[in-house]
């Protein structure tokens, strides 16, 4: 079977769309842990449900990744190096949602263009991914030290950040 020339401008098109979402979702992703490091290291242990199921999630959510990056770089200390890469992910993620998508929108990439933007999403992509990881790392590493059960706290973490579920009465956290 023979693959028209439209078809394979269509299919490098959706290959293009499937790599930028995989790099929005990164972004995304950081964005999630960076709110669960503020939490982490702001809120008052006894009363974690309550922080929870409370504003502070809320005000959280809302907030933009150059607000969020203020507030993690308040609430802990942070390298110069890992202060810069949070700079650097401000910049990428404006890139991505700016730049590069009126690029996408506009339909002004050829296929050389459409190649070598989605080689650098998918760079960028590897950017957002390794600073989640360490952010992530320092989530863990503070819930060992204070005693709780990381895969609990992971759960509700992620009950409470979620959209799709913004209740939290049976969420519990146990040491």
């Amino acid at each position: 079977m023979l693959v028209s020339e439209m078809d394979k401008q269509y299919f490098e098109s959706i290959a293009l769309h499937a790599t930028y979402g995989q790099a929005v979702l990164a972004a995304h992703a950081l964005e999630r842990t960076l709110i669960s490091v503020i939490l982490i290291n702001t809120i008052d242990l006894k009363n974690i449900e309550k922080i929870c199921a409370g504003k502070e999630i809320k005000r959280l959510k809302k907030l933009t990744l150059r607000n969020l990056i203020r507030e993690v770089t308040q609430c802990i200390e942070l390298s110069e190096y890992w202060r810069e890469e949070l700079d650097n992910m401000l910049f990428f993620r404006n890139l991505i949602v700016h730049e590069i998508s009126d690029l996408i929108i506009n339909g002004l990439l050829d296929k050389k263009s459409k190649y070598e933007i989605s080689e650098k999403i998918t760079e960028i992509k590897s950017y957002f991914t390794e600073t989640n990881e360490y952010f992530s790392n320092l989530i863990y590493m503070w819930l060992e030290e204070n005693g709780f059960n990381k895969e609990l706290v992971i759960q509700t973490i992620k009950k409470v950040i979620s959209p799709a579920n913004n209740q939290t009465e049976n969420a519990s956290v146990q040491k």
